[in-house]
């Protein structure tokens, strides 16, 4: 059976640091411990700039080499994920795009 792909944004690997956000924290380190090996996952260019940009040395080098959103204002919801669809069909992508966060991964197990 074929893997699911998906690819992962920036704000996912924040969550892994997020001691101000302990429940985000705890179902991220979750998902990169038990089911990102049961996905393609992809990351981007732009995805490793933002990560390279990083100040603490010591985050940077804790890295996990693959990097889903939490960003629920730009991303992950509904109407981003209408609109987005909208443009790729209007540039002849017909394969609908999903947009998810961790959690939604995590339990759909």
């Amino acid at each position: 059976m074929r893997k699911l792909k998906i690819y992962l944004d920036t704000s996912v690997i924040n969550f892994l640091f997020a001691d101000d956000a302990p429940d985000y924290m705890k179902a991220t380190i979750d998902f990169f411990d038990n089911y990102l090996n049961e996905f393609d996952a992809y990351i981007s260019d732009v995805v490793l700039a933002e990560i390279k940009r990083t100040p603490d040395a010591q985050k940077r080098a804790s890295l996990f080499d693959i990097l889903l959103s939490w960003n629920f204002k730009h991303l992950s919801n509904i109407k981003k994920q209408k609109e987005i669809n909208i443009v790729n069909l209007n540039n002849g992508y017909l394969k609908p795009l999903i947009l998810v966060n961790p959690l939604e991964v995590i339990y759909e197990k």
